[in-house]
C-alpha cells in the first residue's frame, strides 16, 4: 500500500477515529471487508509474520491507531519488534500524545520509529511538545507555514507526505501546500518521502523520496 515500507503487519484492527481520508477504512468498505474498523481487535497470531524476509520496513499501524491499543496489546508488539532486529518498525497515531503515554511505561525497540499523522496546524502545535520521530504529512489538506519551523520546534528524523489516496470525492491539495512541507524538510535537512500519491502534482520523476540514515526499502535494491 506504501512504498515507503516494504510491507504491513497488522497486530491490530480497527480504530475508534473515523477519519473521513482514512484509506483503510475507504477499502474496508469498497472491498466489503469483513475486518470491523469501529472496533479495535487484537490478532496475536500475526506477530509471527514479523519474522519473515530480512532487512524490511514493517508499517505496524496501518489498520489501527495504537493510542487505541491496551497495554497488553503494545506489550507483546513491542517485544516482537525488539526481538526481530533484522527489520525496522513504524508506528503512527493520530492522537501521539495519548500514544506517548502509553509507551512510557515500555522501553522502545531501537529499531522502531514513532510518529504522529498531521492534518493541521493545530494538530502539529499538540505533538510538538512530545517529540515525534516521524511526522507524517498524509494527507496533505492544508497550508500549515512551516517555513518559521526550527530544529529548536521540531525533532522529527523523518517526514512522509502524501495526498488523499481515495477515489471520487477526495481532497486535492494544493501546490503549496506541498512545497510548504517539502520546504520545512529541506530547510531543517530532515528526510522526506514523498508519496506516490502526489505525482500527479509534482510528477513521477519529481518525488523525493528519502529514509533515514540506515533504512532500506525492499532490502536496499530500490
Amino acid at each position: 500500500m506504501y512504498e515507503w515500507c516494504d510491507r504491513t503487519v497488522n497486530p491490530v484492527t480497527g480504530c475508534l477515529r473515523h477519519c473521513p481520508w482514512c484509506i483503510s477504512r475507504y477499502n474496508c468498505i469498497k472491498f466489503q471487508s469483513h475486518v470491523d474498523m469501529d472496533t479495535p481487535a487484537f490478532h496475536e497470531d500475526r506477530l509471527a509474520q514479523i519474522q519473515q524476509g530480512s532487512n524490511q520496513i514493517i508499517l505496524l499501524t496501518s489498520m489501527s491507531d495504537p493510542a487505541d491499543w491496551e497495554t497488553d496489546w503494545l506489550s507483546k508488539t513491542l517485544k516482537a519488534a525488539g526481538d526481530t532486529p533484522k527489520h525496522k518498525f513504524v508506528m503512527l497515531s493520530r492522537d501521539f500524545r495519548a500514544f506517548r503515554e502509553k509507551m512510557q511505561f515500555f522501553s522502545k525497540p531501537p529499531n522502531l520509529m514513532t510518529g504522529a499523522t498531521i492534518v493541521s496546524r493545530d494538530e502539529l502545535e499538540r505533538v510538538k511538545p512530545y517529540h515525534p520521530e516521524i511526522l507524517c504529512f498524509m494527507p496533505i489538506l492544508e497550508k500549515m507555514g512551516l517555513g518559521q519551523e526550527s530544529r529548536y520546534t521540531i525533532h522529527a528524523k523523518w517526514i512522509i507526505a502524501g495526498a488523499d489516496a481515495r477515489q471520487g470525492e477526495r481532497i486535492i491539495p494544493k501546490l503549496s501546500w506541498i512545497m510548504d512541507v517539502a520546504g520545512m524538510a529541506s530547510k531543517l535537512s530532515i528526510p522526506i518521502w514523498q508519496d506516490n500519491t502526489l505525482s500527479p502534482y509534482l510528477g513521477r520523476r519529481n518525488l523525493k523520496q528519502e529514509l533515514p540514515s540506515g533504512w532500506f526499502v525492499n532490502g536496499g535494491k530500490k
